[in-house]
């Protein structure tokens, strides 16, 4: 039993170090406090098998520690969230924050495509966000300090489109997406965070999470289409009007 028992924190150990890879807090933000950061215990403490998963999880996540790409425990399906909670791979809460991963990778594709340095840099700390967000939904631990910093990142955004929006045509009908390859790649971004927001709103609407991460995810997406409409007017590239039959 006592083996079975090692085994079973073995494997713990080892997903939360694999959810701990894909959440790191960004740098610059290690301040907001995320995860396994705000839970792991005192050497003083006594040590409990998710205790110490959460430990070894944060000496792997040092700089220069080795950590293995595969762990073998989600070969069953099964996922772990902070502090060592397994759920189904299906669940909406790992709906939720794959959704947000994908939204990641999304804009790191449009970014290879943009030359707008301002906007580039930009889109980095969005990516940088993202990562926070996913943390935060990966764990249920209050954190106020990054609802405070989401609340001031949705001024930050709408701001930012109100500016960008000075050089464009007034909008009074859809557009079609598209225009250049980085506007076009910014449009099929906008949607997938949109896809992601559902994911988000869906979680909200059965667990706890904060709200703050559900405007935010709204307002990215108003400013990801700005952004789209705004290279595609510094290109050049001209706008198809929807008209409904």
């Amino acid at each position: 039993m006592a083996q079975l028992d090692n085994n079973n924190e073995i494997k713990q150990t080892e997903e939360i170090v694999k959810i701990q890879q894909l959440t790191l807090p960004a740098e610059g933000t290690e301040g907001l406090g995320t995860g396994l950061y705000d839970i792991c215990p005192s050497a003083e403490e006594p040590v409990l098998p998710t205790k110490r998963a959460a430990r070894s999880a944060t000496v792997a996540a040092t700089p220069n520690a080795k950590m293995s790409v595969y762990t073998r425990f989600g070969d069953s399906g099964k996922t772990a969230l902070y502090a060592g909670k397994t759920v189904s791979k299906a669940s909406q809460r790992i709906n939720a924050c794959g959704a947000v991963d994908e939204l990641n990778s999304a804009i790191g594709l449009s970014l290879c495509e943009i030359k707008n340095a301002k906007i580039k840099k930009e889109l980095i700390s969005i990516q940088k966000d993202l990562f926070e967000i996913g943390a935060s939904l990966a764990s249920n631990i209050e954190n106020k300090k990054l609802q405070a910093y989401l609340k001031e990142r949705v001024r930050e955004f709408e701001k930012r489109i109100d500016i960008l929006t000075k050089d464009l045509t007034i909008l009074n009908h859809f557009i079609l997406p598209g225009g250049g390859k980085a506007g076009s790649f910014l449009h099929l971004t906008r949607t997938i965070c949109r896809r992601a927001e559902r994911e988000v709103v869906a979680l909200f609407e059965r667990e706890k999470i904060y709200k703050e991460v559900l405007i935010y995810m709204n307002r990215l997406s108003d400013l990801l289409f700005t952004y789209a409409r705004f290279i595609n007017h510094s290109q050049k590239k001209k706008e198809i009007i929807w008209y409904k039959k």
